[in-house]
C-alpha cells in the first residue's frame, strides 16, 4: 500500500510537471552557475555540516520547485567543493516532520531508493552530454547510483556518501572521485544539477536548477565552472584489458609514465570495490627515471559471474595515490548449468545441458551423485562451450541425491551442485 501510494504521488508531480510544460505560457529562465572552490582539507564524509569546507565552499541559493521556478514549501539549499580527487556535495534539506516518514523502498544499496525522501546530483557525462551520471541517498543513508552512457542502467561508481538525522531536517554529503566521472586535468567546467525529492505529504520536487518537469534533462543542468585539476606527473598513460576476461588469473597491460625531473618510486595496484571496501588483488612495484615509460603487467584473479569494480592506483612509496582509473569488469559464468533433471524414474539416465565458457581452458568436466542410498560418477572431455551429458543414475536405488558438476580447468575446480531424486517408477509399481 505504501509502495502504490507513493508510486501514485511520482506519477502526479509527474503529470503537474507535464502540464506546466505544455501549457507554454512560462518563460523559461536561464540555467544557473555555481563558480567551485577548492578546498584546503576535505571533509569527513559523515552527513554533518560542521566541516571548515563548507563555511567557503560555492553555495547554491534556494532550491526551487522542479516544475516552475517558484519557491517551494521546504527549504533546500547546497554547497560543492572540490580538490584534485574528489567533487563534495551537500545538501542541507529542511523538515520538521521527519518522524512521520515513510518506511523507506529502497534498503539495500541501488534498490527503490530514488522513491524515498532523496538527494540526488546529477552530473552530465563530459564524454556525451546528452547522457549523465546519478548519485542519490535516501533519508535512512541507503545509496543509488547509475550511468546512462552506453545504456548502461546497471554501473556502479565508486564514491561516498553519508546522511545525518537532525530535528529540523536531514543533511548528506558527496565525495565524488573526478576519475568516476571521467574528468581529468584540463577540464574547467561540467554540467550538474542538485535535485531533492519528497514524497511525504506534502509532496513536492525541488532543484537547484529549475527542470521543468524532468530531473534528467541535462540542457536544464546548472553550469559549474571553477575546476583546475593539478596536472598527472606520474600516471597511466595506457591500459590494455584482455579480449575477453575470465575466472582466476588475467593479464592487464599497464603502461606508466614519470613526467617529473627525478626518479620516481611507487607501484601499480589493481584493487576491487566491494561493500564499500578496497580489495587488492594484483600490485606490481616499479621505479622510473625521469621521462621514462614502461609497461606493467597486473594479474588480478577474478571470479566467475562476478561483477568486479575494479580500480587501478598508481601509488608512491609512502602509499598516496597519484592517479586512478575504474572499469566495470563483467566476467562470464566459466560452468554454467543449463539445464538439469531435479527428478528421475528409477533406472533411468537422464541428460543434461551444461555450458562452458572457455572450452579451450578445460581439462574435464566431471559429475558425480552422492547419496545415503548410493554414489556415482563420470568424467567426460570439454570439447565445446555447450554440452550435453548423461547422468550415471540408472542403478542407483530411489532417495534424494546431490548432483556435482564439476571443471577441472587452468584455474582449478568450479563446482555447480543441483538436487536429484529419484523415485520408483509407477508402471514398475502397478506391475507388481
Amino acid at each position: 500500500m505504501k509502495t502504490a501510494m507513493k508510486t501514485l504521488l511520482i506519477l502526479l508531480l509527474l503529470a503537474a510537471g507535464s502540464a506546466a510544460e505544455l501549457s507554454g505560457t512560462e518563460k523559461k529562465i536561464p540555467v544557473p552557475r555555481m563558480k567551485l572552490v577548492r578546498c584546503a582539507e576535505a571533509p569527513r564524509i559523515d552527513g554533518k555540516l560542521d566541516d571548515p569546507v563548507w563555511k567557503n565552499a560555492a553555495r547554491t541559493p534556494p532550491f526551487v520547485l522542479f516544475n516552475t521556478p517558484k519557491k517551494p514549501l521546504f527549504h533546500t539549499h547546497a554547497m560543492a567543493a572540490f580538490d584534485d580527487v574528489n567533487l563534495y556535495v551537500a545538501f542541507d534539506a529542511r523538515d520538521r516532520d521527519i518522524q512521520k516518514w515513510f518506511t523507506p523502498s529502497g534498503r539495500k544499496f541501488d534498490g527503490k531508493v530514488w522513491m524515498d525522501d532523496c538527494l540526488e546530483v546529477y552530473i552530465a557525462d563530459p564524454a556525451d552530454p546528452e547522457k549523465l551520471y546519478q548519485f542519490v541517498v535516501n533519508y535512512d543513508g541507503v545509496g543509488f547510483d547509475r550511468s546512462t552512457r552506453n545504456g548502461d542502467e546497471k554501473w556502479n561508481g565508486v564514491w561516498r556518501y553519508a546522511v545525518h538525522v537532525g530535528k529540523t531536517g536531514y543533511s548528506a554529503e558527496f565525495a565524488i572521485p573526478f576519475y568516476t566521472l571521467g574528468i581529468t586535468p584540463g577540464k574547467t567546467a561540467f554540467a550538474m544539477n542538485l535535485c531533492r525529492e519528497k514524497y511525504v505529504l506534502p509532496s513536492e520536487l525541488s532543484s537547484w536548477s529549475c527542470a521543468y518537469g524532468d530531473f534528467h534533462f541535462t540542457e536544464r543542468f546548472g553550469k559549474v565552472e571553477g575546476l583546475s585539476l593539478t596536472p598527472w606527473k606520474v600516471f597511466l598513460d595506457d591500459v590494455r584489458f584482455p579480449e575477453r576476461l575470465k575466472r582466476g588469473e588475467n593479464t592487464i597491460r599497464c603502461t606508466v609514465a614519470n613526467n617529473t625531473r627525478a626518479p620516481w618510486e611507487g607501484s601499480v595496484i589493481a584493487e576491487d570495490f566491494r561493500n564499500g571496501k578496497h580489495l587488492v588483488l594484483a600490485e606490481q612495484k616499479i621505479v622510473l627515471q625521469s621521462g621514462e615509460k614502461k609497461e606493467i603487467p597486473l594479474r588480478p584473479r577474478l571470479l566467475s559471474g562476478a561483477k568486479h569494480l575494479l580500480t587501478l592506483a598508481v601509488k608512491t612509496a609512502g602509499g598516496k595515490t597519484v592517479r586512478q582509473i575504474f572499469r566495470n569488469l563483467d566476467v562470464p559464468n566459466a560452468l554454467k548449468v543449463a539445464a538439469h533433471p531435479f527428478i528421475q524414474y528409477q533406472g533411468e539416465a537422464p541428460g543434461a545441458a551444461l555450458e562452458v565458457a572457455f572450452p579451450e581452458d578445460a581439462r574435464a568436466l566431471e559429475c558425480r551423485i552422492t547419496g545415503k542410498n548410493g554414489n556415482a560418477g563420470r568424467i567426460s572431455p570439454v570439447r565445446s562451450r555447450s554440452m550435453s551429458i548423461t547422468l550415471p543414475s540408472e542403478r542407483l536405488k530411489p532417495g534424494d541425491y546431490r548432483v556435482e558438476y564439476t571443471l577441472h580447468d587452468r584455474s582449478g575446480t568450479l563446482t555447480e551442485t543441483r538436487p536429484l531424486k529419484i523415485t520408483t517408477s509407477p508402471w514398475k509399481e502397478n506391475e507388481k
